[in-house]
């Protein structure tokens, strides 16, 4: 693996892990989407659980500006973080 493509890895895991570990507003509402439609193109499925369940409420208001496509992958592999099932 090249030093670039390391560098792009660790970015993606700088920009998930920045976001779970902000408790700036702002900076998550900016970076939330940009880290959705990036764990789905990884498949990263444990990754988008954990952003729903942290910040259910941006995660769910998100979900607008997102694809059909990916609406659609987030509904068929994100479970809901509610204990109602």
């Amino acid at each position: 693996m090249t030093s670039r493509a390391k560098g792009a890895e660790e970015d993606r895991k700088l920009i998930i892990e920045e976001i779970l570990s902000s408790k700036d507003f702002a900076m998550i509402h900016k970076k939330i989407i940009p880290a959705i439609k990036e764990a789905i193109r990884e498949k990263a499925v444990a990754q988008l659980g954990l952003l729903r369940s942290t910040y259910l409420y941006s995660f769910e208001n998100s979900l607008r500006f997102l694809t059909k496509a990916e609406r659609e992958f987030i509904d068929a592999q994100v479970k809901p973080s509610c204990g109602g099932e």
